[in-house]
């Protein structure tokens, strides 16, 4: 890729990339949360749970936005609560 038309030319109708129907399967980029659920789904892990606070220091967001953001994420099937802390799931 040399330019922005090859670049465009990649990208799906909704402009993302990847996938048959040009949506990227990582859940990051699928989920409705936009670049606050990106951030707090980078700092998850799908292994070691993680607090509140510690998502807050690791993205640069404040606990409520956080936890906001853990809520709508939630809701989708991207993250699950255990012992009050956070686990990313494998999607």
């Amino acid at each position: 890729m040399t330019n922005a038309d090859e670049i465009a030319e990649l990208a799906g109708d909704d402009g993302s990339i990847g996938g048959e129907d040009g949506a990227e399967r990582h859940p990051s980029r699928n989920s409705s949360g936009g670049p606050d659920a990106v951030r707090v789904i980078d700092a998850l892990s799908a292994r070691v749970a993680r607090s509140v606070g510690e998502l807050a220091v690791s993205t640069g967001m404040s606990p409520r936005e956080v936890i906001a953001t853990l809520g709508s994420l939630d809701l989708e099937g991207t993250v699950r609560e255990s012992a009050g802390s956070w686990l990313k799931l494998r999607g």
